[in-house]
């Protein structure tokens, strides 16, 4: 009976140890994301909604190239956030840029 108890304990070990690997994994990606919370960005031309300005209010962890955003005109405040693929999006100010 004291076998199977250690195993047990074994097991929850591996379960801790898998968790907080695929945390760090999540963090290591949305680290290393090309557009980040907080960032101002324009739609690109060639898109619908060209030209529009919208604000990155969050990153995909398990694919960093898909953001939801929200449109910053008095029009898009009324509306509910939206997708985005990064590939349509261009960067115009960076969250660290405004507070320096």
């Amino acid at each position: 009976m004291q076998h199977r108890r250690g195993r047990t304990s074994e097991w929850f070990y591996i379960q801790q140890w898998r968790a907080k690997e695929e945390e760090r994994h999540r963090q290591d990606a949305l680290n290393s994301a090309e557009f980040k919370i907080g960032d101002l960005v324009k739609i690109a031309p060639w898109c619908k909604n060209k030209h529009r300005l919208a604000h990155v209010i969050g990153v995909a962890w398990y694919d960093t190239r898909n953001v939801t955003i929200q449109y910053m005109d008095s029009e898009g405040l009324l509306e509910e956030p939206s997708k985005a693929v990064t590939a349509n999006l261009v960067l115009v100010s960076r969250e660290e840029d405004q507070q320096a």
